[in-house]
């Protein structure tokens, strides 16, 4: 069996976020309270832990399927774990960025920058979504009980197309 991943790479936010935690030490702050400062700083966090996580987590995919002389069950047990870590981080992260969307404390230019994105990932079908996996995730003790019928996935699974391979 040929099995081919397809993922799209985590972004490269290595400089953004280095740039952030430097001017959040050493320059003005982004906002004129303390509470304000707090939520971008969680937000800026949880981007750079699901970023992590996710990345994380790609590799571990590839190793469990690289890996031909046993069946890795580690390696898919890590990514899942990463994946569930990365949707629920996503999920707060989405809840900070709409509320500093809307915050008079945060710095015009900062407020701005968020606003004037046309972004799909914070509203609508995408959020419940991911607010639908998120709540599985953490209330999986109760849908075990409830909800799930024998032969059920009890994980996050991958997904995807079967495609002959030609001879």
């Amino acid at each position: 069996m040929i099995v081919k991943i397809v993922q799209p790479p985590a972004p490269d936010l290595g400089p953004a976020i280095t740039n952030y935690w430097a001017k959040s030490v050493f320059g003005a702050p982004v906002a004129t309270n303390h509470a304000s400062v707090s939520m971008v700083s969680t937000f800026m966090r949880l981007v750079e832990s699901c970023v992590g996580e996710y990345t994380l987590a790609e590799g571990a995919l590839q190793k469990f399927w690289q890996t031909h002389s046993h069946f890795d069950v580690a390696s898919i047990h890590r990514a899942v774990s990463h994946f569930e870590t990365c949707v629920s981080n996503m999920v707060r992260a989405i809840k900070c960025f709409n509320k500093l969307r809307r915050d008079k404390d945060v710095i015009r230019e900062v407020r701005q920058n968020l606003s004037q994105q046309v972004l799909t990932f914070n509203k609508g079908a995408t959020i419940k979504k991911l607010g639908d996996v998120r709540n599985l995730i953490h209330h999986f003790d109760t849908a075990a009980a409830d909800e799930l019928a024998r032969g059920q996935s009890i994980a996050l699974m991958a997904t995807g197309s079967e495609v002959p391979v030609p001879n």
